[in-house]
C-alpha cells in the first residue's frame, strides 16, 4: 500500500471519528499528491475538515487546494438539497411516487454537513410516469443526457444540477440477477413517508442492505473506491442501535454477498477507527499490515479503482465472462471476447437498448442500432475500452 493511500486513510479516520490529525503529522504530509487522490475518490472535502483544525500546519496554498474542495462540496450539498425539494414537492403535486437513493441519504450520517462529496441526485421513481418527469425537467431547464436507455434517466442543468431518475434499482448484470428479481417489487419493501404526498423510504435495515448491495455492484463491476468504506463505517456508526443484524445477515445471504459485506465491514472498522498512537504513520501501516488476505485484496482493489472504478476493471470483468484463467488471451478467448461485445447476450441488451426487452424479434435492428450509437455518440467511450483491452493482452502475455 503507498503512502498517500495510507494518508488519506488517516485523515479519512479523523474526519469521520470527529478528531484532530497529528499536526506534525500533517507537516511532513505530501499535501499534493494526498489531494489527487482524495480527488480520485471523492474524499477531498472529507480530508479537508478533518484537517481544517490544523490548517497552519499546511503552507498556504496546500491549504487553499483543501478549503476550495470543502466549500465546493458544502455549496453542492446546499444547492442539491434546495433543488431536490423543490422537484420533489412537484412530484407530490403530481402524484408521482419517489424513493431518494444513496448519497442524499448517506450525507446525513456524517459528523458535518458538505463532508461527502456528491455528485448527482438519485431518486427512484414511477417509470410510467417518466415522460412527464421529461416534460417538467425540459421546463425547468434541465438538459436529457439519457432516456430510457439504462437502469436511469439522467438530467443536466447548469452550475451543477444532476439528478438520476431510476426506474429500477438494478438489471440482470448486477449479480447475475439476483439484485434484479429482490428488487423487482421494491415499492413493498418501502415505507411511505410522513408528511409526503408521495415519498417513499427504506428502513434503515433495509436502507443498509441496498447500500451495501450497490456497493457490491460497483465493487464486481468497474470498482469502487474509498469513499465506500467511509460509507459503511459511518452508518453503521450513526444507526448501531437500529440495525437489526440477524435481518441484514439473513438478506445478504438471499443476496449472495454476505462474504463481501462482512469483508467490507471488517476492513472498514480496522481501517477507520480512531487513531490514537503517537504515530498516527506507524498505526495506520499496521492496521493495514495486519488486515486478511480478503480484506488485503478488497482494500488494493479499491485504492486502484477510484471512485467510479475504471475501464480495465470493466475489461477485465468481460473478459472473465469468457475466459476466467487469468492467462494469455488465446485467438479463440479473443474471437469470443469481441463477439460478445458486438453481440452482448439479450440480458444486456435489455438495458442497453431497452425497445428490445421482451421482443426478440427486433434485436437485429437492436444490434444495429447499438452498433451506430457507439460510432457516433459513444467514440471515446470504446476508445477507452479498447485501450484498456489492449493494455490487458498485454500484461498477460509477460
Amino acid at each position: 500500500m503507498n503512502d498517500k493511500a495510507s494518508a488519506l486513510i488517516y485523515l479519512i479516520s479523523c474526519a469521520v471519528n470527529g478528531s484532530t490529525p497529528d499536526r506534525g503529522w500533517v507537516s511532513r504530509m505530501d499535501s499534493d499528491g494526498v489531494f489527487r487522490l482524495a480527488k480520485a475518490h471523492k474524499t477531498s472535502a472529507m480530508a479537508a475538515f478533518a484537517l481544517e483544525s490544523v490548517k497552519d500546519a499546511l503552507a498556504p496554498e496546500a491549504w487553499d487546494k483543501w478549503r476550495q474542495a470543502k466549500e465546493l462540496a458544502v455549496r453542492r450539498n446546499l444547492l442539491f438539497d434546495a433543488e431536490r425539494e423543490k422537484l420533489l414537492a412537484w412530484m407530490d403535486a403530481s402524484g408521482i411516487w419517489y424513493l431518494p437513493l444513496k448519497g442524499i441519504l448517506l450525507k446525513d450520517f456524517y459528523p458535518r454537513y458538505g463532508m461527502r462529496e456528491m455528485a448527482d441526485n438519485d431518486i427512484l421513481f414511477d417509470e410510467s410516469r417518466a415522460e412527464d418527469l421529461r416534460g417538467h425537467m425540459k421546463a425547468e431547464g434541465y438538459f436529457v443526457k439519457d432516456f430510457n436507455e439504462g437502469v436511469h434517466d439522467s438530467y443536466e442543468k447548469p452550475p451543477v444540477f444532476n439528478f438520476e431518475f431510476h426506474r429500477q434499482l438494478f438489471n440482470y448484470e448486477a449479480n447475475s440477477g439476483v439484485f434484479e428479481t429482490y428488487y423487482a417489487d421494491v415499492k413493498d419493501r418501502a415505507v411511505h413517508t410522513e408528511g409526503t404526498g408521495c415519498g417513499y423510504h427504506f428502513s434503515v435495515n433495509d436502507l443498509y442492505v441496498y447500500v451495501t448491495s450497490h456497493a457490491f455492484k460497483h465493487f464486481d463491476g468497474r470498482g469502487t473506491g474509498l469513499r465506500t468504506l467511509a460509507d459503511d463505517f459511518v452508518m453503521r456508526k450513526a444507526k448501531a442501535a437500529e440495525l437489526d443484524v440477524a435481518y441484514i445477515d439473513a438478506e445478504f445471504e438471499k443476496l449472495g454477498i454476505s462474504a463481501f459485506a462482512g469483508c467490507l465491514q471488517s476492513a472498514a472498522d480496522k481501517l477507520l477507527a480512531p487513531v490514537t498512537a503517537d504515530d498516527p504513520e506507524a498505526e495506520v501501516g499496521a492496521r493495514i499490515a495486519a488486515l486478511t488476505e480478503e480484506e488485503q485484496k478488497l482494500l488494493g482493489y479499491i485504492v486502484e479503482s477510484g471512485v467510479y472504478g475504471t475501464t480495465d476493471h470493466f475489461i477485465e470483468k468481460r473478459l472473465r465472462e469468457v475466459d476466467n484463467d487469468g492467462g494469455p488471451l488465446t485467438t479463440w478467448v479473443k474471437i469470443k471476447f469481441f463477439f460478445r461485445w458486438v453481440f452482448p447476450p439479450r440480458w444486456r441488451m435489455d438495458t442497453a437498448v431497452p425497445f428490445t426487452k421482451g421482443r426478440p424479434w427486433l434485436l437485429p435492428i437492436g444490434y444495429v442500432y447499438r452498433m451506430f450509437r457507439a460510432a457516433f455518440a459513444r467514440r471515446q467511450k470504446i476508445s477507452r475500452e479498447l485501450a484498456a483491452y489492449r493494455r490487458i493482452d498485454s500484461s498477460r502475455k509477460q
